[in-house]
């Protein structure tokens, strides 16, 4: 016969098999209350943080291309630089050293052909640096003719008194001819020598702004041109040939250079314009006339009482 004692302690050991039971098969997860929040949040966070990384990676892509293509348009630039026909040697040297030291592993063809090249280009200044030497020594010779000249031209018209016109004429113009022979050589080897110059950066290359629009021709403000007519030592005997060219209404200017009194008239723009005025000139003291580029042949220092001093040459 089954008690009440006995039932309760059966309820009991059924209830203590249930609890192990339960132990050795735990209930999903979906049950957990504490994994399913923890879950829950975890989902919440991914498409944010998926959203970053894409953004990440898609800036740091960006940024890459960008580098890439400045320095590959920065190269290009430079190398139409190097290239171009109208750059100098000393600019062209400029751009090589740079492009020589492109350090990226792409960029080592270029760096290299930039190398070879910088040999070239400096054996070519070293060739212009040579020729503006040259040049400096061949002006240097050229101002000693040209010096040389105009004193034989002032010793003939100093010894002009005591000749005739027709005596002193053709040697006035031959010297004539021979100073402006060689002031164009002078001009032409500056030319060639400030273009090596310019080509090795010893010079500044000049700026060159564009031509005005055509419009009225201006007046003629520089008159470079005079016509000497005297040539003496003394300046009491100069200025007494002065006041007589001065009684026949002509306004003479007399330059002082080298202890040399040169009596000048007229002011002209061009040389032709001088020269259509040489006959009537050479009636003034009868010694003759010699055309004049007063900028070349004076370079003033003070001016007074109609007598211009030039500086000593």
């Amino acid at each position: 016969m089954t008690t009440a004692g006995d039932r309760d302690m059966e309820s009991l050991l059924a209830r203590l098999e249930a609890l192990e039971q339960a132990n050795r098969h735990p209930p999903p997860f979906w049950r957990n209350t504490a994994a399913v929040g923890v879950l829950g949040g975890v989902i919440a966070i991914v498409p944010a943080s998926l959203t970053a990384i894409h953004e990440y990676y898609q800036t740091e892509r960006e940024v890459r291309l960008n580098t890439t293509r400045y320095e590959h348009e920065r190269t290009v630039s430079y190398l139409d630089r190097a290239l171009s026909p109208e750059t100098t040697e000393f600019k062209q040297l400029q751009v090589l050293r740079f492009l020589s030291t492109l350090p990226s592993e792409k960029d080592q063809p270029i760096a290299q052909w930039a190398k070879a090249e910088i040999e070239q280009v400096t054996q070519t200044v070293e060739q212009l640096e040579q020729v503006s030497a040259d040049a400096k020594k061949t002006l240097a010779s050229l101002e000693t003719k040209k010096d040389v000249l105009e004193a034989e031209t002032e010793q003939i018209l100093v010894a002009a008194g005591s000749k005739s016109v027709e005596q002193v004429e053709p040697l006035l113009v031959a010297k004539q001819h021979q100073l402006e022979q060689t002031q164009k050589e002078i001009e032409k080897v500056e030319q060639k020598a400030q273009a090596a110059a310019i080509r090795t950066g010893k010079v500044i290359e000049p700026v060159v702004t564009p031509e005005p629009e055509p419009g009225p021709a201006p007046p003629v403000l520089g008159r470079s041109w005079g016509i000497q007519i005297a040539t003496r030592r003394d300046e009491a005997e100069i200025r007494r040939l002065a006041a007589l060219v001065s009684g026949r209404g002509v306004t003479p200017t007399i330059y002082r250079r080298n202890s040399t009194y040169h009596l000048m008239v007229g002011r002209y723009g061009t040389r032709e314009d001088a020269e259509s005025h040489v006959a009537q000139a050479r009636r003034y003291v009868g010694e003759g006339a010699l055309l004049r580029n007063l900028d070349s042949f004076c370079r003033v220092t003070k001016s007074s009482d109609g007598l211009v001093r030039c500086a000593e040459r």
